[in-house]
């Protein structure tokens, strides 16, 4: 599994890593999830709270967003992947969570937001990114 996207410039076709952000309020997650992502060839970018994510948002072009759901902040993860579309339209969106309330699930599903539920297996995390990526390519 490669973490690159094909994209075209002037002289052809190109390959690049895709660039992750990962948004959580808990460090050690961050760490875990950057060394998982590059070990597998992703360009990963790190965020604390949402205002950190945003400023990234606003200032380089990231593929996908994987954000927790209870960020502990004024912004959840729900509501910080909405400005996350705002701003760049077409990211690619993932929830990674400990709980969920069945109804909150059930309208993230509706909506077609993927949900993993921590801890999860790496394969799995990667998956879904692939399955993203391939989206944002189509």
């Amino acid at each position: 599994m490669s973490g690159t996207k094909v994209i075209s410039n002037q002289r052809g076709f190109i390959s690049q890593p895709a660039h992750i952000l990962v948004v959580d309020d808990d460090r050690p997650v961050l760490y875990t999830f950057r060394a998982i992502l590059e070990h597998f060839g992703y360009q990963t970018s790190e965020a604390l709270t949402p205002e950190q994510a945003l400023a990234l948002l606003r200032s380089v072009q990231i593929d996908v967003i994987i954000c927790d759901l209870d960020l502990h902040a004024e912004m959840s993860g729900e509501q910080l992947l909405e400005q996350a579309k705002r701003i760049q339209p077409g990211i690619g969106c993932m929830l990674l969570t400990g709980y969920a309330e069945p109804e909150t699930l059930d309208e993230l599903e509706q909506r077609g937001v993927p949900v993993l539920f921590k801890p999860l297996e790496p394969a799995r995390l990667l998956g879904h990114i692939q399955d993203l990526l391939r989206q944002k390519a189509a």
